[in-house]
């Protein structure tokens, strides 16, 4: 029981770990789908996670039973091999614009923490080849930083929330807009997002293992994602107006704290970052196995995000993301009611 519940955990972690960075790399963000509309984000970020919980399960459990090991698969079984293939193009576009905003927010970083000239080329493409190194060892490599990258998050926001009284006003700002019609579809649109691009992943975890053991898995790593979106949330609610726009919010508002804060910040978002993009190039690289030559699989997994990485990181989450969040949604609910309506087809059909 203990080894499983500890199998059980570092699952949690390494599915948690595949969705943070995307969703909380810079805090653009959760600005975008959450802080930006005032009190309805806390609401969204319970819901957020409560979808997430759901969709992952359902997910994962889906992928077990079609015996899918990829996102590609899973599209083809359960959408047929032609809606199937236009599913999975789609898929694949997400994953790479996603690890490409991953790779431009790593060079950004970059030209903040490195004092030489072509600091952000050169972060850039230190993180592409660091992180392709590190998708090739597995789930293994993304729990570990998983275990390290949820302290590492809870302390930053611990210092931002607690920094001395006259760092705490940043920019005054505009009232902020509520709404629930903006604020409840974007929480939705957000955890789907989430898990379409940690699709591999669920798809991994979902092989061998029982339903409860899935469920939990799912749950914990929901509970891991609402704690930290929460302690997000609190960060930049109170000064969301203010950042709108800025590509790298967090470190905006740790500039104040002196050397320790700012660089404890610089960790943490790389921390983050990098553990998506293992998982991005985990997933994407699965997809592209049955179309292209073995050899080639990995460069075109390396070189396609860093292509689309030259759009820059401000356009990627300010326009792209919500655009990728509907999609998610909408092509998880087409599989999951397509697989609910075959089920009830062969259940017919046995009676």
């Amino acid at each position: 029981m203990r080894q499983t519940l500890r199998e059980e955990t570092q699952a949690a972690l390494a599915l948690a770990a595949a969705v943070i960075g995307a969703g909380f790399a810079s805090g653009s963000e959760i600005l975008r789908f959450f802080s930006a509309y005032g009190a309805l984000s806390w609401a969204g970020c319970v819901l957020a996670a409560c979808v997430l919980a759901a969709l992952a399960t359902a997910a994962a459990l889906l992928a077990g039973r079609l015996g899918a090991g990829d996102l590609g698969s899973l599209c083809a079984c359960s959408l047929g091999a032609s809606a199937g293939a236009v599913a999975a193009v789609v898929e694949g576009l997400m994953l790479v614009m996603t690890a490409g905003a991953m790779l431009s927010a790593m060079g950004e970083l970059a030209a903040l923490a490195l004092p030489v000239h072509h600091a952000y080329a050169l972060g850039l493409l230190a993180t592409l080849a660091a992180a392709g190194w590190l998708a090739r060892r597995g789930l293994s490599a993304m729990a570990a930083l998983g275990l390290w990258l949820l302290p590492a998050c809870l302390v930053l926001y611990g210092l931002l929330l607690y920094r001395r009284p006259e760092a705490r006003a940043f920019l005054p700002g505009e009232p902020l807009p509520v709404h629930i019609w903006h604020t409840l579809p974007l929480a939705v649109a957000y955890a789907a997002m989430n898990v379409a691009l940690a699709g591999g992943v669920l798809c991994e975890l979902g092989q061998g293992r029982s339903r409860g053991s899935v469920a939990r898995v799912c749950c914990l790593c929901a509970l891991v994602l609402l704690v930290l979106l929460l302690a997000a949330n609190a960060v930049l609610l109170p000064q969301a107006s203010a950042l709108s726009g800025a590509a790298l919010p967090m470190v905006l508002l740790a500039r104040p704290l002196g050397a320790v804060g700012y660089w404890a910040c610089i960790a943490a978002l790389s921390l983050a970052v990098m553990s998506t993009l293992i998982a991005l190039l985990r997933t994407l690289a699965r997809m592209l196995m049955p179309v292209l030559p073995g050899r080639w699989v990995w460069p075109a997994a390396l070189c396609l995000p860093l292509l689309t990485a030259l759009v820059g990181f401000v356009r990627l989450v300010e326009h792209m993301y919500p655009v990728m969040g509907a999609l998610s949604a909408l092509l998880f609910a087409w599989i999951l009611l397509r697989s609910a309506c075959c089920k009830a087809g062969r259940g017919k059909t046995r009676l």
